[in-house]
């Protein structure tokens, strides 16, 4: 569940996290790890997720950097930086 709803193919392989979750009232919140050094052009990005701790569903999810005009700063991202 971690590697989906990306916009693109995330595999587990290429998903990490360094922190452990934190929960927070109903959520599950996760982070992921990016390399430090080389970065690649289809890495996976970088992402927070919630999760309830009920039914493990995704509540939402933040990219670290916009994957669409849709996200919030997108507009901050020129030529498809």
């Amino acid at each position: 569940m971690l590697t989906e709803g990306h916009g693109r193919e995330v595999t587990r392989q290429e998903f990490d996290q360094t922190s452990p979750p934190v929960v927070f009232e109903d959520l599950v919140i996760v982070g992921s790890r990016l390399p430090d050094g080389v970065q690649r052009r289809f890495d996976p990005p970088g992402t927070v997720q919630a999760f309830d701790v009920r039914t493990g569903e995704r509540r939402w999810v933040f990219f670290t950097i916009p994957q669409s005009g849709d996200d919030f700063g997108a507009d901050t991202w020129e030529d498809e930086s």
